[in-house]
């Protein structure tokens, strides 16, 4: 870090105390330093936002693949999002960005059935979660709120990205909800924060 910044020891000693009494990283002793987990609510919007944009790119990420697309049982916490009242499933898509034939971002969609179940079709049909959400005009009618996390990764999304487990990722959670406030959307994205970088809006 002296060298790549271009300054000595002592500096960098205090910035990193400086970080560390501000919650932004923690030393460990014997072990080295670490990024803390921290987070960035955008407000509620119809507006998708967020790009991904692979350094040294002028455009965001232009490769999207989809993984899978299944219908499953809900996790806990999936369930509790999604306000699943009664015994019900959801329809899980996975997705993943690439840049050079890198894999630099892992996406997951989950939508809860029957709720959504006309969205599901039209997902299934075009083999594509994003090209149905646009062909549905699915953010015209929905709130959408996203947040923006930096922490370490599981064991699943260090292993798909490719990456040291120790090293930080870039993380989004959006859920959406329909006009009369029942979510209808929750999706988490983790980037490989050495590959891209998470713009809001469109660059000029």
């Amino acid at each position: 870090l002296a060298h790549r910044f271009g300054v000595n020891r002592h500096t960098l000693r205090q910035a990193i105390q400086a970080l560390s009494r501000d919650g932004v990283v923690r030393v460990e002793r014997g072990r080295g330093t670490f990024a803390r987990n921290c987070n960035f609510i955008l407000p509620e919007s119809n507006e998708p936002r967020i790009s991904a944009y692979p350094f040294a790119s002028d455009g965001p990420l232009a490769e999207m693949k989809t993984l899978s697309i299944e219908q499953t049982e809900p996790s806990t916490e999936t369930n509790s999002v999604l306000k699943i009242k009664k015994p019900a499933r959801i329809m899980r898509i996975d997705t993943a960005g690439f840049h050079d034939g890198k894999l630099v971002a892992f996406l997951r969609h989950c939508f809860p059935l029957p709720r959504c179940e006309g969205l599901c079709e039209r997902i299934t049909e075009l083999n594509s979660v994003f090209e149905a959400l646009a062909d549905l005009d699915f953010y015209g009618y929905c709130q959408k709120t996203t947040e923006i996390i930096a922490e370490i990764p599981d064991q699943e999304i260090s292993d798909k990205l490719l990456i040291p487990p120790s090293r930080p990722v870039l993380k989004t959670v959006s859920v959406s909800k329909s006009q009369v406030g029942l979510p209808v959307e929750y999706s988490r994205g983790w980037y490989a924060s050495d590959l891209c970088s998470l713009t809001l809006g469109e660059r000029d």
